[in-house]
């Protein structure tokens, strides 16, 4: 591996300025745990969207759904999740409760 140049050397120790590798891996570490928080949080938005519309967004292709929480985009409202999912179940014809 080559040596680092100067300017590589100056923006790697502005970067440790910045941020020592302990608080980042502190950071790390938070950003972990909160996406174990947002996973049990989806989980249950996801069950009250079934309980809604009768299927999980996956199973309706709701691709607004997925676009918004399993992205994390997180820029939604309840207005437009009602709308799409009813769009998702009228192109689809029915829910996976309707036998």
């Amino acid at each position: 591996m080559s040596p680092l140049s100067q300017k590589q050397r100056e923006v790697l120790k502005w970067c440790q300025l910045m941020m020592n590798n302990n608080n980042f891996q502190k950071l790390l570490d938070k950003l972990g745990n909160a996406h174990e928080k947002y996973l049990k949080y989806l989980e249950e938005a996801e069950n009250e969207y079934e309980r809604r519309f009768g299927s999980n967004p996956s199973d309706l292709g709701d691709d607004f759904w997925i676009d918004n929480f399993h992205t994390c985009a997180l820029d939604a409202t309840v207005e437009q999740i009602t709308r799409e999912a009813l769009d998702c179940i009228r192109i689809k014809g029915k829910t996976s409760t309707d036998s």
